[in-house]
């Protein structure tokens, strides 16, 4: 039985009761009371049985509404309490949903990322078969070219043509010779136009696919090291100085981006043959410019962040290689001054130079790293040559920051 149910019985009982308590009541206001039909009606009498019952049921009814009352009180507060099991239990099914929710959450997060995973794997799955087909091609495209020539070595041709062909010239303009080594280059190219057209095409095709792709960073210059590796030295030479022509003005950025020529010695540079043959012995030469642009670029870094402190004067560095100390030292972003000390200077020799001719191989060096390596007009660039006794000064001095380029990953 509920609790409605309940009340109404309960209500009903007392009814019940207080019908059957009324009738002694009744019979003992008329008791010993004679009944008389034809008697005219007493109005006291009434009042009188009134005031009787009103005194008897009305304290009976004031004590039935106060247990009533209570009643209702008593069944206030065991719906308060159910209502507050409800709202508990209600609470309680809230958290449940919510923690379903954060599972349903982390699951489509974690299915997203599967997802999203399967979508890089197949765009970098589709990415390598278009690359290593490319690679493949541009193989063949190189072996084509070999194979038109009677030694099979194309690369190494234009290279023996361009040595044969680029007279030293006797201006002390570095840009005009390198113009002038250009120029050769130009023509030694026009006549190879239908060889080598294809490759300087497909050449950049690969780097640019590369550099286009949804790939990462990381990725990115992995692939190009790959790329790079498949490069003769020959090749790399012939590509620096393709690079620099008007026609591969879009070829220059992606070479310094990635550090395609990095593996290009200087010494095979046309530039610096005329000078290099004038030392006597060249076997610490690709060391010594490794060496230098090697603590040049880390000097330029170390420089770079020390600018932006507060208390910042001059910063600087040395270090010796053989018979020479080398220091480099800045105030300034856009401008370095390398000063070179011959330690030995008994033996007039630097490096298999003479002093003069070593400061002109420095200058020449030091050109190709912040000119043509960097492909910077020559107009930017300043370089000052200073000496003081046995201590000789290049200063650079340029309209930009000065920067190397490296393989940043």
């Amino acid at each position: 039985m509920d609790n409605q149910s309940k009340k109404t019985t309960f209500v009903l009982y007392v009814c019940i009761g207080i019908f059957f308590l009324s009738i002694p009541l009744v019979v003992l206001f008329l008791w010993n009371t004679p009944l008389d039909t034809n008697a005219q009606i007493d109005n006291g009498k009434f009042g009188t049985f009134g005031d009787f019952f009103g005194g008897v049921f009305g304290s009976m009814w004031s004590l039935a509404g106060v247990f009533l009352f209570y009643l209702a009180l008593k069944e206030q507060r065991a719906d308060f309490r159910t209502n507050s099991n409800a709202l508990i239990q209600q609470v309680e099914a809230l958290k449940i949903q919510t923690e379903e929710f954060k599972l349903q959450r982390e699951e489509l997060t974690q299915t997203r990322n599967v997802f999203m995973e399967q979508s890089q794997i197949l765009k970098q799955q589709r990415f390598e078969n278009t690359y290593f087909s490319l690679l493949e091609l541009f193989s063949s495209i190189v072996a084509e070219l070999n194979s038109k020539c009677a030694d099979g070595d194309f690369f190494g041709k234009i290279k023996f043509s361009m040595n044969n062909k680029s007279c030293p010239l006797s201006t002390d303009n570095r840009s005009d010779n390198f113009k002038h080594y250009l120029d050769v280059y130009r023509e030694i190219m026009h006549e190879q136009k239908e060889s080598a057209s294809h490759y300087f095409k497909l050449f950049y095709r690969v780097i640019k696919l590369i550099d286009d792709s949804d790939i990462t960073e990381p990725d990115k210059f992995l692939y190009m090291k790959i790329f790079r590796s498949q490069l003769s030295e020959d090749a790399l030479l012939i590509t620096y100085y393709n690079s620099h022509c008007p026609e591969s003005k879009y070829l220059y950025k992606l070479i310094l981006k990635y550090n395609l020529l990095k593996h290009l010695s200087k010494q095979e540079k046309i530039e610096f043959k005329s000078i290099i043959s004038k030392s006597k012995s060249t076997n610490h030469l690709e060391q010594f410019n490794n060496l230098l642009e090697e603590r040049t670029s880390l000097f330029i870094s170390d420089l770079n962040t020390m600018l932006r402190r507060d208390d910042f004067e001059e910063h600087s560095i040395s270090y010796a290689f053989h018979d020479l100390s080398i220091r480099i030292s800045s105030d300034d972003d856009i401008i370095l001054n390398f000063q070179i000390t011959n330690n030995k200077p008994e033996n007039n020799l630097m490096l298999g130079f003479s002093c003069e001719d070593f400061y002109e191989y420095f200058h020449t060096l030091i050109y190709d790293l912040f000119v043509n390596s960097q492909y910077v007009q020559d107009a930017d660039i300043n370089i000052e040559i200073d000496q003081v006794g046995e201590t000789k000064s290049l200063i650079i001095k340029s309209r930009r920051p000065l920067k190397l380029t490296t393989d940043t990953i």
